[in-house]
């Protein structure tokens, strides 16, 4: 299964004008309008350049949000540093689904699935409703099986809480959404925000196992193990692409980004090792 993905990726060099979603709005054989809620085959040019950049970016856009995520959980901003956090890993997932040419868009106000079956693609119209619901089953259904590192990435292949696919995403609903759960630091004092801080934002990452503390702090761990796995298959496709020179510049653009945003030496260097494969 990863063997598969590195070798059709490796002949990507994921720089091409536009995304997936413009491939399909620009598509004049099966334009949107014609999209059904049924799978219908779909051909567009250079698409496997488009999900390769696509996988790129999302690997920055995680990134970026999780430091982020780790200076407001440090602030004491429990709430809006959870939901940043779940950006991060919403970010993180998006590329990982990427990576098996499979991929959620919006194009004005219609949702619309691209997957790749034995090569070939396909497309359907799905609901917009939940959508982040249907992105978490699929990367679960997608990585269950995985086989790259699986001593190494086991937590993050399986829900973080037994059979539930939704955890993070109904996590960030709660946080955000509910005026009874979300944003209790408003009313807490200084020190009863502190003492918090000491017990949700401590980072206990491991670079070879997982051990359960508490919700806030097993979350950070995820996290960062989802960033790292999807760091780690794109430095495995680059270290063999016929595009080096490509690959090169994505690298050194995105330990810039983690320069400019990262206070802290200890998670910088982290960062850069898992874009360097470890």
């Amino acid at each position: 299964m990863f063997h598969s993905i590195v070798a059709k990726f490796r002949t990507a060099s994921g720089v091409c004008d536009g995304f997936v979603k413009d491939a399909v709005r620009t598509n004049p054989v099966l334009p949107p309008n014609l999209i059904t809620k049924r799978f219908q085959p779909f051909h567009a040019k250079e698409i496997r350049n488009t999900f390769f950049k696509e996988v790129n970016l999302y690997l920055d856009k995680a990134i970026y949000q999780y430091i982020l995520s780790r200076r407001l959980l440090r602030d004491g901003n429990f709430s809006w540093g959870a939901v940043t956090q779940y950006y991060a890993n919403f970010f993180a997932i998006s590329g990982l689904i990427r990576l098996f040419e499979n991929g959620f868009s919006r194009i004005g106000n219609t949702s619309i699935e691209v997957d790749s079956q034995a090569n070939i693609y396909r497309i359907r119209k799905i609901s917009s409703e939940g959508l982040h619901r249907v992105v978490w089953g699929k990367y679960y259904a997608l990585f269950n099986d995985f086989d790259y590192k699986r001593e190494v990435f086991y937590a993050v292949y399986v829900p973080y809480e037994p059979g539930n696919y939704y955890f993070e995403s109904d996590r960030r609903n709660n946080l955000n959404y509910d005026p009874g759960v979300g944003y209790q630091e408003l009313y807490q004092t200084r020190k009863t925000i502190q003492s918090l801080v000491r017990e949700r934002a401590r980072d206990l990452y491991s670079s070879t196992s997982f051990s359960s503390q508490n919700e806030w702090i097993d979350l950070d761990s995820l996290t960062q193990q989802r960033i790292r796995l999807l760091g780690n298959v794109i430095f495995e496709i680059d270290r063999v692409s016929e595009f080096p020179s490509f690959g090169r510049e994505r690298l050194l653009k995105r330990n810039a980004i983690v320069h400019k945003y990262e206070q802290d030496k200890k998670l910088r260097d982290r960062i850069s090792a898992w874009l360097e494969g470890e």
